[in-house]
């Protein structure tokens, strides 16, 4: 610990505020309409969890991570774990939690997820040493959405998220959202959201790759302290890369490609609770759950 803070101030005198831990809480959908993304949350994902394991161990910070999926229900995969213990996580696992089927319990999973991310940081605050906490250490609280739908189970409504993210925002909380098949910026602010931080993408594997590539880039300047909270935002560049896909033919043309990748490509694990995946057939024409 003693270390730590050392290095924490040694990066406050050179203007690189470092934190003493980040917290990561990630929220993704994956009700049916996400079979749309191919692979891509999958791959951004894994990428994401590389990236803070290479920060962590590069510049001796503590990076705590949670990944929380949702469709009819919330599903825990990883909770409040240092992001070292997950050297050993591998795509195919990523793959398994996000294959996607059922509804969108988006207003309560993240009411739910924001609340615990509270608890969290309080108690890990309350554990440190008191001369510790009276440095008042920075502590980075992240919390990165990703959904492309609208909220149609559960029993929270739009403005009970938007009163729970509005008080966590006043905590320093960052929140990130990446929507497809509607409007993120109104989805935001709809959510009491910071909507410069917040991106449209389409629902096609190339531009929700890129979408969510702009944001493990963002994600690791936030953990890493060279990021300010007061100057995030996605560029008019990233936004425009990451418009919806027009041309249909080629979108579906790359889903079957992309998501023909998970039983073509990758090995999965013999474990005996392990399925592997079925035989990739065409769906028909989606509608948005």
């Amino acid at each position: 610990m003693l270390k730590k803070m050392a290095y924490l101030l040694r990066s406050n005198k050179s203007q690189s505020v470092v934190p003493l831990m980040t917290d990561i809480q990630v929220i993704f959908d994956k009700s049916a309409s996400m079979l749309s993304f191919g692979n891509s949350t999958r791959d951004q994902l894994y990428n994401l969890v590389q990236d803070q394991i290479k920060l962590a161990e590069e510049n001796k910070q503590e990076i705590n991570i949670s990944i929380k999926g949702f469709n009819q229900q919330s599903i825990i995969y990883v909770d409040n774990k240092n992001v070292l213990s997950l050297k050993s996580t591998t795509k195919n696992d990523f793959g398994r939690w996000v294959r996607p089927d059922g509804m969108t319990r988006f207003n309560d999973t993240i009411i739910e997820c924001t609340q615990e991310q509270e608890k969290r940081v309080n108690d890990y605050m309350e554990n440190l040493p008191h001369v510790v906490r009276e440095l008042s250490p920075k502590i980075n609280q992240l919390i990165y959405i990703i959904t492309d739908g609208y909220n149609n189970v559960g029993n929270s409504t739009v403005e009970d998220v938007h009163s729970v993210i509005t008080e966590a925002r006043k905590r320093g909380v960052i929140c990130i959202l990446l929507a497809a098949n509607r409007d993120a910026t109104e989805l935001a602010k709809e959510c009491g959201m910071d909507e410069k931080i917040a991106m449209t993408m389409g629902n096609d594997p190339h531009t929700t790759e890129i979408a969510m590539g702009f944001t493990n880039t963002m994600i690791r300047g936030i953990s890493s302290g060279s990021s300010r909270q007061d100057t995030l935002e996605f560029t008019e560049l990233q936004r425009n890369s990451s418009q919806p896909v027009n041309d249909y033919d080629f979108s579906m043309n790359f889903l079957e490609r992309s998501v023909n990748q998970i039983t073509e490509d990758d090995e999965y694990d013999s474990d005996e609770d392990t399925l592997p995946p079925p035989d990739f057939k065409m769906p028909e024409p989606l509608t948005r759950q």
